[in-house]
């Protein structure tokens, strides 16, 4: 399965340069734009690039089976649980080609967002950034984790009017609740092994999936290579209780909310496997008991 890449400023642009510095010259030339708001938009949207940039561009490869599962979740936590750690983190979700999740009648190609803690009085935050399939411009907007309820934070973005870099519109509301669901969700699943894998070279997938052996993913991120497969071996089998995600309390005092995968399972197995005790007669006769 062949998944979308995050295209960049820095890649469109072509300059001979490093990304250390090509990012520090637009962040001066974007100073030079009247408009305050547009401004801003596009600040946030070169700073996250840059943060992925200097985190060697970490990535999931997103199954689309696990896509709705990861959107409708129910997000019904305060804003100040979320304690993602004191780093600023930045990734980018890639969605498979020919297969991506359709918001608001967009195809969704990739997701770069970012996590900033808390610093210096300021809220914890949530940034992010989609690139839709076949689009020349693409919406950005800066989604803020508060101490409200997350839930409700989402839903109103449902609400709200936001303000793309580059023209002045009204961008899909739509699409930004989507990325907040799908982006929050991700953070809190801390990783989980049961759903997620490290990406490791091609040559060397079959002996990692054999031994898990770190080695292959420390040549990986040798190699420039910093990704994880979500949902790649998520169980679909058509359960009566379908696997889904839950939101569980953990930690001490049950004080931190985890995304955690819930198991499918089938009611009443046993009644499945009994043994039929009607039966034909060679003529095509059905007895019953």
């Amino acid at each position: 399965m062949n998944f979308h890449n995050h295209q960049t400023v820095y890649q469109c642009s072509a300059r001979e340069e490093s990304p250390d510095q090509f990012y520090a010259n637009m962040a001066a030339e974007i100073q030079k734009i009247d408009h305050p708001k547009e401004r801003t938009c596009l600040e946030m949207a070169l700073s996250l690039e840059a943060s992925w940039y200097s985190g060697l561009r970490p990535y999931y490869k997103v199954w689309p089976s696990i896509c709705d599962c990861l959107t409708t979740l129910k997000l019904d936590i305060p804003g100040a649980s979320l304690a993602l750690g004191g780093h600023v983190f930045t990734c980018c979700l890639r969605f498979p080609i020919d297969n991506e999740p359709v918001v608001d009648r967009e195809s969704v190609g990739s997701l770069l967002y970012s996590y900033c803690p808390p610093i210096a009085g300021k809220r914890a935050a949530v940034r992010f950034y989609p690139m839709c399939v076949g689009r020349e411009k693409h919406p950005f907007s800066f989604f803020e984790l508060t101490s409200a309820n997350v839930e409700e934070t989402v839903e109103q973005l449902e609400e709200a009017e936001f303000l793309t870099a580059g023209q002045r519109e009204r961008c899909s509301t739509a699409m930004f609740s989507w990325c907040a669901r799908i982006g929050v969700t991700v953070l809190m699943l801390r990783n989980d092994p049961s759903v997620i894998t490290p990406e490791v070279l091609a040559k060397d997938r079959r002996k990692y999936d054999e031994t898990k052996d770190p080695k292959y993913v420390a040549k990986a991120k040798r190699r420039g290579i910093v990704g994880w497969r979500l949902g790649e071996s998520y169980e679909s089998c058509p359960h009566i209780r379908r696997p889904h995600f839950g939101l569980r309390w953990t930690g001490k005092g049950k004080t931190i909310p985890r995304i955690v995968p819930v198991r499918g399972s089938v009611v009443h197995r046993k009644k499945l496997t009994d043994v039929p005790t009607g039966y034909l007669t060679p003529e095509g006769i059905e007895v019953e008991p």
